[in-house]
């Protein structure tokens, strides 16, 4: 008997923002939304702003101990890029900064490669908020258009963790609504590089809620349980975040049944797709649904390695707990890999298990193992301009790398 859902809610539950936590993600974007829309230097070339990132999509889980809750604001600007460099339009942002967000001589901003980071200071360090603002130069008229029909306004968001039949509603209204969306690429000032580079973060939140709707809100909940497990890992740095959640998405199936069986296919998914990369040490084409540009640009072949030989090990893991003959079975193999969030059986499993640092092998020792799912290539059927589903490994050479 595999794990319930009521398990699965559980485990969601921990791993998801704490109410005080999303209340202050709120504010902070609330805040900087009113400091923007009220300045006198900056209001005058603004034309929107939205809410982009994981909170957006539903799928960011509570920050690491010591780090912070992260929020992404765009804010679609009148500035043209040819007579701003990338440079002077965050120029033209540096003075509101400072207006707003110095405390005691110090800045608490910081400017980033293609954001600045603003931090919000919480009453707690886990209440403590960085937001990134995001500059885009003038959008197309009809990019215009659709941002000022306010289908991105932030509390148009549902919550990932909604009862399933309130869910489900509000996640086909939200595709239902996608359909219509006409996107094309925002562009934005990288600093560090001096150039305007395209960027689609509506794209991503429409893919994302089609691909939420196909899945019955399965497909949110294992991005959030493998960003879990990614962390959960020693072994595995990279990828995470968005990068993580581009190969989820690649890999997720349609038609799954429960959390527990969409985890088990992603992840045996990844053991198959990508097995020949991980052989030959290279690293995959991986798309951004937006843009088409390998989200996995930056990842090292020795941390997609890493990442693979670690999602081999939970695989075994996660099709041992789909297929355990005992509730008890499912959710001490489900603690192996999602750690003390994921609530016990009877007894606490040890601390040293909370943890996926030994090898999967050896921590399955003496358990029967079920023979892997072979399930064919999952291909993501979604009509989105500019992505195309990988149907076989990444080859060196092709011209799409060019």
């Amino acid at each position: 008997m595999p794990a319930t859902d009521s398990d699965f809610n559980a485990f969601l539950q921990s791993i998801y923002l704490s109410d005080r936590q999303a209340k202050a993600c709120q504010e902070a974007h609330r805040h900087m939304r009113e400091l923007l829309a009220d300045d006198p230097d900056i209001k005058e070339v603004v034309v929107s702003m939205f809410l982009q990132g994981s909170i957006k999509r539903a799928t960011t889980i509570a920050p690491a101990k010591g780090e912070k809750s992260d929020v992404d604001l765009v804010v679609a600007t009148v500035l043209d890029e040819k007579e701003h460099s990338p440079i002077m339009a965050w120029q033209r942002f540096a003075p509101f900064l400072d207006r707003h967000f110095v405390k005691d001589g110090k800045r608490l901003w910081r400017p980033q490669g293609r954001s600045v980071g603003v931090s919000y200071p919480g009453p707690t360090d886990d209440e403590s908020v960085e937001l990134d603002l995001v500059v885009t130069s003038i959008p197309s008229e009809a990019i215009q258009g659709l941002l000022m029909q306010g289908p991105f306004d932030a509390d148009d968001n549902y919550d990932p963790l909604l009862e399933k039949s309130e869910s489900r509603e509000l996640m086909r209204k939200a595709a239902m609504r996608a359909d219509a969306w006409k996107t094309e690429a925002l562009r934005i000032p990288d600093r560090e590089r001096r150039v305007w580079e395209n960027t689609d973060p509506l794209a991503q939140i429409r893919w994302t809620w089609r691909k939420n709707a196909r899945t019955d809100g399965h497909y949110t909940h294992t991005v959030m349980a493998l960003k879990w497990w990614q962390r959960m890992n020693d072994n595995v740095k990279r990828p995470k975040g968005y990068t993580l959640e581009a190969i989820v998405g690649a890999c997720c199936p349609d038609k799954i049944a429960n959390l527990g069986e969409a985890v088990a296919a992603t992840l045996t998914q990844i053991e198959e797709l990508y097995a020949e990369d991980a052989r030959q040490k290279r690293v995959p084409y991986v798309p951004d649904v937006g843009t088409g540009l390998n989200v996995l640009a930056r990842i090292s072949p020795d941390d997609f390695g890493a990442f693979y030989a670690a999602a081999v090990q939970a695989a075994r893991v996660a099709r041992y707990a789909v297929s355990a003959s005992s509730r008890e079975e499912a959710c001490r193999a489900w603690r192996l890999l999602f750690g003390q969030s994921f609530p016990p059986y009877e007894e606490p499993i040890p601390a040293a298990a909370s943890r996926v640092v030994a090898p999967v092998a050896a921590a399955f020792a003496g358990l029967p193992h079920p023979e892997p799912i072979r399930r064919p290539v999952v291909t993501v059927s979604d009509p989105t301009p500019g992505y195309a589903s990988p149907t076989a490994p990444a080859r060196v050479g092709n011209p799409r790398f060019a």
